[in-house]
């Protein structure tokens, strides 16, 4: 009878088993912060507050995501944006009109938008996948009067 050890081994002329993967190194910590958006000229001056912006948007790491909360909207609920494209909403008054040029074209992500869903489970009562988007700052007072917004 063989030995442990010879059934261990692989006979003369198979293949040899493969290593297993390493695991994937783990993501780095990510800082969670809190920013005001401020004022929608910071999007076309060249002040303090824009080479701020600047800065940490060049600044490793890159997350895989942002989650932006809103409490901007006066809604009959909560809701998360949900949509792979949200359009640009210009929700700023009392600005000259190169801010409204703009466009913020920021991708979504619904797996994502699934994940914070999870983590916030049950106090989100929909996914908006068609009808609002992403606002620079403040309130489309239109589409918040039509019930449309998301907070």
């Amino acid at each position: 009878m063989p030995s442990d050890d010879a059934q261990a081994r692989p006979s003369p002329g198979a293949p040899a088993e493969a290593a297993p993967a390493p695991a994937p190194a783990p993501a780095p910590d990510m800082p969670a912060l809190f920013l005001g958006h401020g004022s929608p000229m910071n999007a076309i001056e060249d002040n303090r507050a824009s080479r701020t912006w600047r800065a940490l948007g060049a600044a490793p790491p890159r997350p895989r995501a942002i989650l932006a909360v809103s409490a901007h909207w006066y809604t009959g609920g909560s809701a998360i944006t949900a949509m792979v494209a949200p359009r640009t909403i210009h929700d700023f008054g009392s600005v000259p009109p190169e801010p409204y040029a703009i466009d913020y074209p920021a991708p979504g992500n619904p797996e994502v938008a699934a994940e914070a869903a999870e983590a916030v489970r049950p106090t989100v009562g929909a996914f908006d996948t068609d009808s609002w988007g992403s606002a620079p700052g403040g309130a489309d007072s239109e589409s918040a009067r039509a019930g449309t917004a998301t907070s």
